[in-house]
């Protein structure tokens, strides 16, 4: 898919986390989940860790603060 592609698929997102999402996209040329937490601090996070969001390690605190107890 190309950027733009997943784009498509946070169409009606409100300004500020579609912005987010686009940025996160442009780094990683893949999207950002579309269930999970949409935080604009996660994804602003991940940016400027220069890490996707599956590649945040357990042990990293953004990591704690929205997904401890709910992935094991």
């Amino acid at each position: 898919m190309t950027d733009d592609e997943i784009m498509e698929i946070y169409r009606g997102f409100n300004d500020k986390t579609y912005a987010a999402i686009k940025e996160y996209v442009s780094m990683f040329h893949q999207p950002w989940p579309v269930y999970g937490p949409h935080d604009i601090e996660l994804i602003e996070y991940c940016i400027k860790k220069k890490m996707s969001i599956d590649d945040l390690p357990e042990d990293d605190k953004m990591y704690d603060k929205y997904f401890k107890g709910i992935i094991y």
